[in-house]
């Protein structure tokens, strides 16, 4: 039988998530994840409630923010412009309140972090 492994994945502004392991992977790797807040501040993405609701306008975000990151960290291969798979992705959207929103209740957006459950 398999033996069947994950691996820690973070996507582009997205929270952690496991993905399935192909065993080419090392014993010691790194999973980089950054804050909607870092994004904000060096390339201007907004987090208010279009990025979670708008396909193309989260597209264009995800765009922006892969070029900063390949900016940033070029020795980082992780990231590569050319791939545009990890463009079109619903990663992210609702913060860790997906259910919650599918359930009815309301968020209150900020321009630079998740969205949290308005009290």
């Amino acid at each position: 039988m398999a033996i069947l492994k994950l691996r820690n994945h973070i996507p582009i502004s997205g929270p952690a998530r496991r993905e399935p392991a192909d065993g080419t992977e090392s014993d010691m790797r790194v999973s980089l994840g950054f804050e909607p807040g870092w994004f904000y501040k060096r390339c201007g993405v907004d987090f208010t409630e279009s990025w979670h609701q708008d396909p193309f306008y989260r597209y264009d975000s995800l765009v922006k923010m892969k070029r900063e990151l390949c900016k940033a960290f070029p020795s980082v291969s992780y990231w590569n412009e050319d791939n545009k798979d990890d463009l079109a992705t619903i990663s992210g959207c609702y913060g860790a309140y997906v259910i919650p929103m599918v359930c009815g209740f309301r968020l209150v957006y900020e321009k630079d972090r998740w969205p949290g459950k308005r009290n």
